[in-house]
């Protein structure tokens, strides 16, 4: 199955999904031959292109519409918040269900969220940040080596090597760098074999982002908590950073590496909240549950803030830069943060992470998708099929250094 431009398409071919115009009427179905009239009716409509069978796929007409039906089923939920007479969520419930039946799953495991669990009702939290100091709750320590990357890439004269003898205080951390520095998330043409040469390629400061996003990965690794899947919820957390970076470039949006932490670090709010307040937790999912409502509009009656506030407080105690930190808090509501362009990325990426059912962070689905943030960045519907191309291969090598 491939996706082909529409001066690549010919009578005969076969449609692998839906074929439908910038206004989601359908132009053609799934599983039909083209015939010249179609190839005309493309043509006016201004599509850019079809999904259709290859000409060596063996696998047969019936089993692919197959795929796509469970696919569809599979991605219908995720979207039951949404308003689909919009164009953008048509062309994003297309791509989920696309990419769904290409990884050929036909049973997805259930994961097990908050709230699938039995609890005693609980007061609500008075005041958050002093029921956590008044619990001498530890809060997460920003990582070592990154206070010490800070601490050299603050010095003017510091050089590459430098850097690298940091990094490679940490065997495990310097070889994960190298791997992702000789992915296709780079995609550089000669294989970089030292973290100093990495510094000089990507800058101090990529490499000390991706330091943090690695090491605050691995440390979620820790996390004992039966409301949390932790490996959905890093899953859910790499595919937000990498496809926040995606999107950044597409839109031209500066600092692209700042995005990806962003992305990486988008919930990190809501492991404070599943970690020390799990009976609030479990309260929080069934009321949304009960009310239909996202998940993060039912935190505040129960702790005094979102998950997005936890969170933004949790970086300022790593002192990650202030970017950072309003992407983090405004990811909910991108247009109100200080600087709109950044965190709507960060929120189109969250949507489409949920879109796509790739893990969770807790949200069954697609919490809340703002409409004038695409019409923002400027961004054509046309993105979702780039940004799931590029992050695929991309997610494999993430998912392949966190395990």
């Amino acid at each position: 199955m491939s996706f082909l431009s529409l001066d690549q398409l010919k009578t005969g071919m076969v449609t692998i999904a839906d074929v439908l115009d910038a206004n989601g009427q359908l132009l053609l179905p799934a599983g039909k031959e083209m015939e010249s009239s179609h190839l005309r009716k493309f043509k006016a409509s201004g599509i850019a292109g079809a999904d259709v069978k290859e000409e060596d796929d063996t696998s047969t007409g019936e089993n692919n519409l197959e795929l796509l039906e469970t696919a569809k089923h599979y991605c219908i939920p995720f979207f039951k918040q949404m308003d689909m007479n919009q164009p953008v969520m048509r062309e994003l419930f297309r791509q989920a269900v696309l990419y769904n039946s290409q990884q050929k799953i036909s049973v997805k495991a259930h994961i097990k969220l908050p709230g699938e669990t039995d609890s005693q009702p609980c007061e609500p939290v008075a005041d958050w940040q002093r029921h956590l100091s008044r619990s001498n709750i530890k809060l997460p320590e920003s990582p070592g080596i990154v206070d010490e990357l800070n601490e050299v890439i603050s010095n003017p004269f510091a050089v590459a090597d430098d850097i690298a003898k940091i990094v490679n205080q940490s065997p495990g951390l310097a070889a994960s760098l190298l791997k992702i520095v000789n992915s296709s998330f780079y995609g550089f043409p000669a294989t970089i074999d030292s973290i100093s040469r990495a510094v000089t390629l990507i800058g101090t400061r990529e490499v000390k982002n991706l330091a943090l996003g690695i090491t605050a990965m691995n440390s979620f690794k820790g996390i004992e908590n039966n409301l949390l899947n932790v490996k959905s919820f890093i899953s859910h957390s790499i595919a937000c950073g990498v496809i926040s970076r995606i999107l950044a470039v597409q839109a031209g949006i500066p600092k692209a590496e700042q995005l990806f932490v962003s992305g990486l670090l988008h919930d990190v709010g809501r492991l404070i909240i599943y970690k020390y307040f799990p009976a609030h937790a479990v309260q929080i999912f069934k009321t949304a549950d009960a009310s239909g409502s996202p998940m993060f509009k039912s935190e505040k009656p129960f702790l005094g803030a979102r998950h997005t506030r936890i969170g933004a407080f949790i970086l300022e105690e790593w002192k990650l830069p202030q970017t950072i930190i309003d992407n983090v808090r405004y990811h909910h509501n991108p247009m109100s943060a200080p600087d709109a362009s950044p965190a709507a990325i960060v929120h189109l990426a969250d949507v489409i992470v949920n879109a796509l059912g790739i893990g969770s962070s807790g949200q069954r689905g697609i919490a809340e998708f703002d409409p004038k943030v695409f019409d923002h960045l400027e961004l054509p519907t046309t993105v979702f099929e780039e940004v799931v191309s590029q992050a695929t291969p991309q997610l494999a090598v993430f998912e392949s250094i966190i395990d």
